[in-house]
């Protein structure tokens, strides 16, 4: 069992995931990261206060001239602004900055009770209506990004959302789909692993994903 735990962990895609504070990494950084075998990039579209992120048309336009193939981007919710307004203004700026394209997973950050309404009911409520929104703009696959830690409080561990691939944060360090893994909000295992958070390496700031 040690010895199929160890063989997976090798055989992982290793990924990495980088915000509007990384600003814009360079063609160099990139081709550095892709040599220590980070093969797919995860890049930030939409801030939490409803921002949008105009770092990421650069950001991926170097993230695929130093080789990486799979891209995907996070949108944070925002409560502030309606789920409508929200999704259609990012997806328009996306869409203005050539990013409209289906290869391109859009996955939903959901996390920071403090970010989020008082009660799990406008919560769980205000989530739907941005996965419908992001699911009839977006072109691409829409799935959701969280933790046991951050789902309960924000959405009482609701199942209305388990058909959706999850990307899951676990900061164990341990580059395994199934390392720690419990399920919750009806999610039978990840798609993704965010196992270390925020990482010095090739000249930039990353978390490491699986």
């Amino acid at each position: 069992a040690i010895l199929f735990l160890l063989v997976c962990a090798c055989l992982a895609t290793k990924g990495l995931d980088f915000s509007v504070f990384q600003g814009t990494p360079s063609v160099t950084d990139l081709r550095c990261l892709k040599s220590n075998g980070f093969e797919f990039a995860i890049i930030q579209a939409q801030r939490s206060n409803g921002g949008f992120n105009d770092h990421i048309g650069p950001a991926v336009r170097n993230a695929q001239a130093a080789g990486f193939k799979y891209i995907d981007f996070y949108f944070f919710p925002s409560k502030a602004h309606s789920a409508s307004s929200q999704v259609r203004n990012t997806v328009a700026k996306l869409k203005a900055a050539g990013l409209y394209h289906s290869q391109h997973q859009m996955w939903i950050d959901i996390e920071n009770h403090a970010l989020f309404f008082s009660s799990c009911s406008e919560n769980v409520k205000f989530i739907k209506e941005i996965v419908k929104e992001l699911e009839t703009y977006w072109p691409g696959k829409v799935g959701m990004y969280t933790s046991e830690a951050q789902w309960s409080p924000i959405a009482c561990n609701s199942k209305d959302f388990s058909h959706m691939q999850l990307w899951w944060p676990r900061y164990d360090g341990v580059g395994s789909l199934t390392h720690n893994w419990r399920s919750f909000g009806g999610w039978s295992r990840p798609a993704i692993k965010q196992y270390r958070g925020t990482t010095s390496i090739c000249g930039t700031q990353i978390d490491e994903d699986v």
